[in-house]
């Protein structure tokens, strides 16, 4: 996960009073509660690429315009964001989203100690050897104090489109795993044999079989107990920032 950096201000205020919107109007674009808004403006929470992009969509300019003071001209109708648009009227009565009120820890809070283990393949083709880390990350607060915990990155798009390739996988050995979770089972085919590791969808377990399921395309497979050395959930976001 990418966030921004501590040497650089954000010049969001001056973008969105350039703009003209209220924190609310901000908020709603880029799916954040408008206190989130105004602590980011004040520098007093982090944030992350995928919501840098967002805010620099919806005040239409670029990620790195967001570091520079916007133009000192007001703003004509040609360059208004496309992505702004008049609020419609609601048709609905009942909202089927709500936005949380969590705002995401600073980059000091998170310190890059979570390993890479390597690339979870998605198919049986070309599962990852768990043979040391290759990387380090960002710990998330929802690991804060699980020394074992470890990271993969989605190789392969037989778990599309939930686990998209090239994606980032956070994993708690200590969690307890669930039918249905996503997990990752550890498989030694034969004793001399290094371990591989597979991202699937969890479907029944018994003292001989574990089945699992994948997406792309739609299957099931089973695994024999005897070379399953271990099998981890795969963490939610709701894991990963305790919500």
């Amino acid at each position: 996960m990418t966030a921004m950096t501590d040497e650089k201000r954000l010049y969001l205020k001056e973008w969105r009073d350039y703009r003209a919107m209220t924190h609310e109007e901000l908020g709603a674009l880029v799916s954040r509660h408008p206190s989130i808004i105004s602590k980011l403006e004040r520098g007093k929470t982090g944030t992350t690429m995928h919501t840098l992009r967002a805010l620099a969509a919806a005040l239409g300019t670029q990620v790195h315009g967001l570091f520079s003071p916007p133009p000192t001209t007001a703003p004509s109708e040609a360059q208004e964001p496309a992505t702004i648009h008049p609020f419609p009227t609601p048709v609905q009565t009942k909202p089927e989203l709500r936005i949380a009120d969590v705002p995401l820890p600073l980059r000091s809070a998170m310190p890059r100690d979570v390993p890479v283990l390597g690339t979870a393949a998605g198919s049986l083709k070309g599962a990852f050897v768990m043979d040391g880390a290759i990387d380090y990350v960002r710990r998330p607060p929802g690991l804060d104090g699980a020394a074992q915990a470890y990271s993969f990155y989605v190789e392969g798009d037989s778990m599309y489109p939930e686990h998209k390739p090239g994606e980032l996988r956070f994993v708690h050995p200590g969690r307890p795993v669930h039918i249905g979770d996503t997990v990752v089972l550890q498989i030694r085919s034969a004793p001399n044999e290094p371990i591989q590791a597979f991202i699937k969808t969890l479907r029944r377990r018994n003292d001989a079989i574990i089945t699992v399921e994948q997406l792309n395309p739609p299957t099931t497979i089973e695994f024999a107990r005897g070379t399953v050395v271990a099998m981890h959930k795969v963490l939610t976001l709701n894991d990963l920032f305790e919500v």
